[in-house]
């Protein structure tokens, strides 16, 4: 929400500066459960995840094949371009002396419809950010009333929700990156159109979860599934499934 910038120059990718550079990155903000990256060779090797759980208590996560942290992507080519315009200006090649102030200004910003720059933000004045970020005196209830269900209601659970637990289903191709045995080719085909080769896959899933999730600005709450075989992290829309018998 705040997009505050942290930018720790490193000479290379050895291990040792990717330590200095979490470590930094840790000191001035504090209290880091969990880290995502993608899968560079330093933070898939075991030691090193074993060094950042053990040192610091960190989950580190990766991001699942097919996905991109659109977010970050934009930040670095924001702070390239920066840099870029700074060594043009200033007919040098030396960026390393540019980086603080860059952040520095960026971070001095105020966050639009908050009276808070993007360097203030702390444990202790983050609930009244977030009251003005999303205009509510009560910021926990949007929070909690996103998302809602299973019901204890079968009834309910029938007419809000198309498919059941355990309901065998296929997947639109559009929406599924993975590859499976017994479907090698199904990610070759995501992209041809659905009269080339069908819109669903041939891989039978199996309904784990449901719930209702409030759309943005929460307008009004859609029904979204998960599937045991590919995870708790990916959820599916009722679009992206098709009911199938199985014998």
């Amino acid at each position: 929400m705040t997009n505050r910038l942290f930018v720790f120059p490193s000479g290379d990718k050895a291990t040792k500066s990717w330590l200095e550079a979490i470590q930094a990155f840790i000191e001035i903000v504090g209290n880091v459960k969990t880290i995502f990256s993608d899968r560079d060779s330093v933070a898939t090797a075991p030691k090193f995840l074993e060094k950042m759980r053990d040192k610091y208590g960190l989950a580190w996560q990766f991001l699942k094949k097919g996905s991109k942290s659109y977010l970050a992507e934009r930040y670095i080519g924001f702070v390239k371009t920066k840099l870029s315009q700074a060594l043009l200006h200033r007919q040098t090649k030396n960026w390393i002396q540019f980086v603080e102030p860059i952040v520095t200004e960026y971070n001095a910003e105020k966050i639009a419809g908050t009276d808070f720059r993007r360097r203030q933000i702390n444990n202790e004045n983050f609930y009244t950010f977030l009251a003005q970020f999303l205009k509510t005196d009560d910021p926990e209830l949007l929070f909690n009333g996103s998302r809602t269900g299973d019901f204890l209601s079968e009834k309910w659970n029938k007419k809000l929700f198309r498919f059941q637990l355990g309901q065998k289903v296929l997947l639109a191709r559009r929406s599924n990156w993975k590859k499976f045995e017994g479907d090698p080719d199904h990610k070759s085909y995501t992209f041809l159109k659905a009269s080339t080769k069908g819109g669903f896959g041939d891989k039978v899933f199996t309904v784990s979860g449901r719930q209702l999730r409030a759309t943005k600005g929460f307008k009004k709450f859609v029904a979204v599934y998960s599937l045991s075989e590919m995870g708790p992290a990916f959820h599916f829309y009722e679009n992206d499934m098709k009911s199938v018998n199985v014998e």
